[in-house]
């Protein structure tokens, strides 16, 4: 079976619009000598990145040794993800470094669903981020981490938005 570029593409596409349109877009960039000579962008952290963290871009981290409802996120400094007023998801993207973590009560709810999407969804963001060639090179490691988007229907049509002068493909 062929995979289909521009299903692969607008998957990648997806993760590129999310950091691109936030804060984080100023903290990547693709690093140009492998650009050059692969025709594929790994990034790295800009300067304002390193700044910003005290370090290069590290991948995000999938650890599910917690039960379930017992694993949630945090960030690279280990503060939680979750929204401390209610348990809920917190509004911030996912940023350089945020990981799974065994927690010792019980979430629920959308800090639940957000826990489960970041398993789906981290693993291919570190794919698509910083070992692209594996996507490329490997349909049955496509197909593993992109089946669940295609079964469920996810970002089978381009959506385009004007913002700010800016023409965004998602």
């Amino acid at each position: 079976m062929k995979i289909n570029s521009i299903i692969k593409l607008t998957i990648i596409g997806i993760l590129f619009s999310a950091i691109y349109t936030s804060e984080n877009g100023g903290y990547y960039e693709c690093n140009a000598d492998k650009l050059s000579s692969e025709d594929l962008c790994y990034f790295q952290a800009t300067t304002t990145g390193k700044e910003k963290w005290g370090a290069d871009a590290v991948e995000n981290v999938v650890d599910r040794t917690g039960a379930d409802f017992y694993r949630g996120l945090v960030n690279a400094a280990g503060s939680s993800l979750l929204s401390p007023k209610d348990g809920g998801a917190s509004p911030l993207p996912w940023t350089n470094g945020d990981k799974e973590t065994t927690l010792t009560i019980a979430i629920a709810d959308d800090g639940w669903s957000v826990t489960l999407i970041f398993e789906l969804i981290a693993p291919l963001r570190n794919l698509a981020m910083y070992h692209p060639n594996d996507l490329k090179d490997s349909e049955d490691l496509w197909i593993k981490w992109t089946q669940v988007l295609n079964d469920c229907a996810i970002k089978n049509e381009e959506e385009v938005v004007e913002e700010d002068g800016k023409t965004i493909v998602n």
